[in-house]
């Protein structure tokens, strides 16, 4: 089938609407119109411009054909789309899908099975993160797929099968705090505000928001945190958490910046827990103490318990991070990007 789809142009910082064909799903596909898809940094970084790649991976539609072995899915089946794995290695049979052995492969669009679903006037295209959600529709492995209540509203779901996951998981499933532990969160976009609003619902006590940008601070303030540290106003970061709080119980950093998640490991306590999303290796850690630091992807969530999860907390008014979402027409896509990249919002969502 034909369908429209954003490729980047040879700047690699625009986009251009293209027809691409799309072949039918397989045995264990789904093929999805997709109604929304959030824009994610992620996206930003990896975007080339070949235009041999559909980015896009917070996707959310409806199924309009299942694969024979796509179980539990049947056209008209509302779904959020999350990471695909392939549910046989090690890690997938122990529970833990966010470390199958072929995660980054298919991160990068590779299929566990037959080819890539898309092509461009004969020339093979990949699909980001087994999704290539900037389209009108997607083929995506079942593996990727939550079926959600047909009640909610769809456009806003495509969010939580990435960077809420990523942040809210990250407390929720890694760092899991008790009531009234003191927790900071170093970089305040939406994977860090997910963080801020996770420990806020686990009952944290203190809850510091780090973050370069003022209007990003206030919106940590809105939803949960007691304190705020700007760090285009101070020198010392570390200094003022200390002070603020006498020391950490555990931290996450969204950043990927080296001197802060240096300045996040020198807050921690001992035997206090740190744990980084953004894939840029390991602060300065003495372990004697017991203080421990993890790279986590994905939260170390399981999409089809822990998406459910956040909806349930949102329904009862506890995690409201629709508010920090903002939405955009397919078309709009460039402006999208361009005002996350300057920070004047911070989830943009594409609307189908």
């Amino acid at each position: 089938m034909k369908i429209k789809a954003a490729l980047s142009a040879d700047d690699g910082q625009t986009f251009q609407l293209e027809e691409l064909d799309l072949r039918e799903p397989n045995a264990d596909e789904l093929l999805v119109k997709i109604a929304a898809c959030g824009v994610c940094h992620t996206d930003l970084s990896m975007m080339g411009g070949d235009g041999g790649m559909v980015y896009g991976h917070e996707a959310c539609g409806v199924v309009e054909q299942a694969g024979k072995n796509a179980a539990g899915f049947s056209e008209g089946d509302r779904v959020v789309l999350s990471y695909p794995h392939c549910g046989v290695c090690p890690a997938c049979r122990q529970g833990r899908p966010y470390s199958c052995v072929y995660f980054s492969d298919l991160f990068m669009g590779e299929r566990l099975s037959g080819p890539p679903p898309l092509t461009l006037r004969g020339r093979r295209v990949l699909s980001f993160f087994g999704q290539g959600g900037f389209a009108t529709h997607t083929v995506a492995h079942q593996s990727s797929a939550v079926k959600v209540h047909k009640e909610l509203d769809l456009k806003m779901l495509g969010p939580l099968g990435c960077g809420v996951q990523t942040g809210a998981g990250s407390v929720m499933n890694v760092l899991r705090p008790e009531p009234g532990a003191a927790l900071a969160v170093f970089g305040t976009g939406s994977v860090g505000l997910s963080s801020v609003l996770a420990a806020k619902a686990l009952g944290c006590g203190t809850i510091i928001a780090v973050d370069r940008v003022r209007q990003r601070l206030e919106l940590a303030e809105e939803f949960g945190a007691t304190h705020t540290v700007h760090t285009g106003k101070t020198t010392d970061a570390a200094g003022e958490i200390i002070a603020i709080s006498g020391g950490l119980d555990f931290v996450v950093d969204t950043s990927g910046s080296a001197a802060l998640m240096d300045a996040a490991a020198r807050c921690l306590k001992p035997g206090g827990r740190g744990c980084g999303v953004a894939a840029a290796g390991l602060p300065r850690l003495g372990r004697e103490d017991g203080r421990r630091w993890d790279e986590v992807i994905q939260g170390s969530s399981v999409p089809r318990e822990f998406i459910p999860k956040m909806i349930e907390l949102y329904r009862q008014g506890r995690f409201p991070y629709d508010k920090m979402l903002s939405y955009f027409e397919f078309e709009q896509i460039g402006e999208a990007f361009r005002q996350m990249k300057n920070a004047e919002i911070i989830k943009p969502v594409l609307v189908m």
